[in-house]
This record gives C-alpha cells, structure tokens and sequence, in this order.
C-alpha cells in the first residue's frame, strides 16, 4: 500500500481535531431543570406555597379552600406530556448518528450553513436597526429618557402597535439564535450582540422582554448541559440580581419605592428589611393567583365553552380589534387594578370556567414536551427555549399565544429554512441529526 503524503496527514489531523472538539461541544446532556414538566410544576407548586405564606393583605383567599385548581392546572399538563412520551417513544421515525459516524464532511457542510445563517442574521440585524430607529424618531426619544426628564410619557407609548411587537419578536429571536451560535462555534461576538440586545431592553425600561430574552438564552445552556452545583449558584446569585434590577427599573416607573408598599400591604409576617425588589417579586408572583382565584370565585366562565378570548392574542393589535370587537367577551375581574396580571389561563377561565384551565393546561403539556423530545434538531431546540420562557412565565402572562413571542418560530424557521448541516450529538452513544432525515425503509 502506498503511504499517505504530508497533505493526507495534516488534513487528517486537522479532521480529527475538528471532529474531537466538536464533538466535545455539541454533547447534548440536559439538564433535568431544563424539562417542560419539571418547570411547570415546580413553577405552579411554588406560587401556591408562596401564596400560602400570606405575606400580602392583597391576597384575600385561603388556599387550601381551592386544591381542585391546583390539580387543574398541573395534572392536565402531566397527562398530556406523558401521552407525546408515549407515542414519541413507539412510533419515532428520526434516526441518530454515532459519534463515530461524523466525518469532515459533515463539519465542512455546517460551516457552509453557518455562513448562510449569519448572512440572514444580518439581513434581520438591518431590518430592526432601521425599524428601531423610526419608533425612536416617531415617540420622540426612548422610555428611559422620559423617566429621567419625568415627561409624564409612559414605556407603553413608545412605538407603533403591532410593528413594535413585530421587532421585540425579532429581537428575541435573534438573542437566542445568537446564543445557540456561540455555543456552536464559540465566537464571543455572539455574546457581545446580546449584550446589545439586552441594553435595548433596558433602554426601553421592558422588564418584560429583558427577563424573557434571559430565560430563553438560559435555557440553550441548559439544553447543552447539565449544571454543576457551582453554576447552580451563580444562577442563583444573577436570578437574586434579577430580583434587583427588576425592583429598581419599578422604583424607576413609579419615582420611589413608597408606591409599592402602599399598594402591596406587607403583612406583619413580611420581613420589612428586604429592598423593595423583594416585595415587587412576591406581589407579582402571587397576585396573579389571587386574580384568577377571584376570576373562578365570582363564576366567570362558567357553563360557557368558547376561545374568543383565548384566541384573540394571536391577532395584531391592528386587527385584533376589528376581529374582536369591544364587548365580545367578558373581562378580567381584577382584586385591585394597579395588580393586573392575572396569570395564562385568565382567558382560558373566561372562556371555559375550570374547563378551560383544564384543556389549556393539556394543550401545553402537549406541546412542550412534543419541542422538547425532539430538541436536537435546531428548529426544536430554539423552539423549547421560547416554550420553557413561556413555562416559567405562565404564572404571569400567557407567553404561548401572544404574538410578540410567537411569531418567534416563524423568525427561527426563516433562519433554518433549507440549512440542514447542523449537529448535535446526544450525552448518550447516539443523538440525533437537526435535519429532517427519514429512517430508510
């Protein structure tokens, strides 16, 4: 046999190489606090504990006197994931590639999708740099600026309905790509595009946006990897940072923190030395419970099976009240209107009573663990880091049906669009490839 030359041997190498350090880096092993029904249950057990605790006159309920809606909540979503379990396990067509099985090829071909992605990356970073830029000029200034000169203008005045959450929904989109990006090659641009991303957020004064685009980069970690104790704590010292901030941008809003004492009513029980973040935290966490429980107290939704209110989310503003005509279906019955989040199946309650909660919480399970069993391919991946934020967030809003973080799977699929290059390689022998391959018959 003829020996190999000196080229043969480098591009062997350098094969070797690229395939170890690959393969090193793509090693799917998720973290079990990455999974859907791990998240809302620990999510909705945790708000029920909380509201236990009383530490707010705000909350007029005893808990203990509604364990049918815990039950309803959390047991339909269970149901519904251990259903897609079972069906996903038996009847999987997606074939899996050894480690072994990756050649040079393959990386070669990746490098030429990534190349096409970040072109449409720029395309997207365009759009909404000029899209930001005529909201800037169009609501004269930003949100943050309002505050410092105190103009009496609002963070919800700035932009125009529908294109607003039109580009927020991009830019989340983009962060977590971006993140998915740099856990793929490591480039540390990525990492300084969401820092611009994030500031944008800040700029705006959006809590809302800036936690989301956080959860959702958060949760691609912990689709790669598990998280030792070490980072456990580190993640637990920026959510306390989070806290924090989140309690500093709503003294910010309201000018001091006296607003929220006076309309959050801490019990004697409530440790008075915390900063006010603490008290923003634990209103927002458990008053929506105590509006929803108010909700299905007074009977609202009851004997009634309809989605008019449900539904309307998926609208844009712009049409949704044309679709949706004032008074074509019921409100929120609030405990106190400066406490106006009613949690993610408000609307289904208007719309079904307990029913509603029940379905709704079905339809989630079955969707969550649907994105989350086929994770390793990319679609699904950035997919389940927008349905985990939406988890995690179902305690406040209904994430999964507004259009501001939905149309965040049409931004991924415009992304993906023919790229099939990309792999990932499961913790276990085999992962599976992101491209849509069929078993062979």
């Amino acid at each position: 046999m003829i020996g190999l030359g000196p080229k043969a041997h480098i591009r062997n190498a350098i094969a070797n190489k690229m395939k170890t350090a690959a393969i090193a880096e793509r090693c799917l092993n998720s973290s079990i606090l990455a999974n859907p029904i791990v998240i809302f249950v620990g999510m909705w057990t945790t708000v029920f504990f909380l509201y236990s605790l009383h530490l707010s006159e705000q909350l007029i309920f005893e808990i203990e006197n509604f364990p049918e809606v815990y039950v309803s909540i959390v047991t339909p979503f269970i149901f519904g994931g251990l259903i897609v379990f079972l069906i996903y396990t038996n009847f999987s067509s997606t074939i899996s590639y050894s480690a072994h099985s990756l050649d040079v090829s393959i990386f070669e071909r990746e490098n030429k999708d990534i190349k096409v992605l970040k072109k449409r990356m720029q395309l997207i970073a365009s759009l909404f740099i000029l899209g930001a830029i005529f909201e800037v000029i169009s609501s004269s200034g930003v949100p943050v600026y309002w505050y410092l000169i105190a103009n009496g203008k609002q963070h919800s005045d700035f932009g125009m309905p529908s294109i607003h959450g039109l580009l927020m929904s991009m830019m989340v989109a983009y962060a977590t790509i971006s993140y998915y990006l740099f856990k793929v090659t490591l480039d540390k641009v990525f990492l300084l595009k969401i820092a611009v991303i994030l500031l944008w957020c800040v700029i705006l004064v959006s809590r809302n946006f800036l936690i989301a685009t956080f959860l959702q980069l958060l949760f691609i970690e912990l689709m790669f990897r598990k998280v030792p104790s070490k980072k456990l704590m580190y993640i637990f010292i920026v959510g306390l940072l989070f806290i924090v901030l989140f309690g500093v941008i709503g003294d910010f809003r309201t000018g001091s923190g006296d607003l929220i004492l006076a309309v959050g009513r801490p019990t004697e029980n409530y440790p008075s030395w915390l900063p006010s973040g603490f008290l923003w935290v634990y209103l927002y966490i458990t008053t929506p419970l105590n509006n929803l429980l108010n909700n299905l107290n007074l009977g609202l939704g009851d004997h009634l099976i309809r989605s008019i209110s449900t539904l309307a989310q998926l609208f844009p503003s712009v049409i949704r009240s044309i679709v949706f005509p004032e008074g074509s279906s019921a409100e929120a019955l609030l405990v106190d209107p400066n406490l106006n989040v009613s949690t993610a199946f408000i609307d289904p309650v208007i719309d079904g009573g307990i029913l509603g909660i029940i379905g709704y919480s079905f339809f989630m399970g079955v969707i969550s663990c649907i994105f989350w069993l086929k994770r390793s391919r990319t679609f699904f991946m950035l997919g389940y880091a927008f349905i985990a934020q939406a988890l995690i967030l179902s305690i406040f809003f209904n994430h999964f049906l507004y259009l501001p973080y939905l149309m965040q799977l049409v931004w991924f699929g415009f992304f993906l669009k023919g790229l099939k290059g990309l792999v990932l390689i499961s913790g276990k022998p085999l992962g599976i490839s992101f491209g849509s391959i069929k078993r062979p018959h």
